[in-house]
């Protein structure tokens, strides 16, 4: 069973899941969803530009497994990483793009807003 979002005010953090990402090499676009892949990464969207990596499941069913992350800061890589997300959960249903848009402009609500990616 999924997490589902972390969203205040019940959690200090904003987690949502990446449904659709996208890239372009060599003047080829890929697109696809979390469905077809299982990787796990985190963007903080603050000033902090902070990068998360690890092997945990955001799943019900592994809350009680053991796992690691590691975090660090670039932000080209941030950036970079952010924008491959097409599609997301949201906390808020009125949110048409994935929430994490706001907080790349500095919205104040969202001020410390991080995105766990697991594909």
């Amino acid at each position: 069973q999924e997490l589902g979002p972390y969203c205040p005010p019940d959690q200090e953090y904003v987690v949502v899941d990446a449904r659709t990402l996208y890239v372009t090499e060599n003047h080829t676009n890929f697109t696809w969803t979390e469905t077809r892949d299982h990787a796990k990464w985190g963007v903080a969207l603050d000033s902090s530009f902070k990068i998360c990596v690890g092997d945990l499941n955001r799943m019900l069913s592994q809350r009680n497994r053991g796992g690691g992350v590691v975090c660090f800061s670039s932000r080209s890589l941030c950036y970079g990483m952010y924008r491959t997300v097409i599609t997301s959960d949201v906390c808020n249903q009125s949110d048409t793009a994935p929430m994490a848009k706001a907080g790349w402009q500095g919205d104040a609500e969202r001020n410390t807003v991080a995105r766990w990616v697991e594909t």
